[in-house]
């Protein structure tokens, strides 16, 4: 926690300002990093509560060069794929999709 707390200072103390187009901005620096070791433990800092089962397998999956999902999800991962974001769209949307088509035929 230290180290972040640092750079958090060093970001504040030396950073340059930025425009966004939000109007907020932005305060940085260049080339900033942070090492940890992860022998002593794995850092996480939020504000958001977290499924650490789900972030403890997914981490092993992607360290293990994982590309079926299956895996996750028979572990308990809570991850979203292309597929389940496609067919959520796709289920919300089949009746105005079919309404366009029928309102898009030529008469007769």
């Amino acid at each position: 926690m230290q180290l972040y707390l640092d750079l958090l200072r060093d970001v504040l103390e030396h950073g340059s300002h930025k425009d966004d187009r939000t109007g907020t901005g932005t305060r940085s620096v260049f080339g900033r990093q942070i090492r940890m070791d992860l022998a002593a433990g794995f850092p996480l800092l939020t504000t958001k509560k977290l499924h650490v089962k789900s972030i403890v397998h997914e981490l092993l999956w992607f360290l293990r060069g994982g590309t079926n999902v299956k895996y996750l999800r028979d572990h308990g991962g809570r991850m979203r794929t292309v597929s389940s974001a496609r067919s959520t769209a796709s289920s919300g949307g089949r009746g105005r999709r079919r309404t366009a088509a029928r309102s898009t035929r030529s008469p007769g």
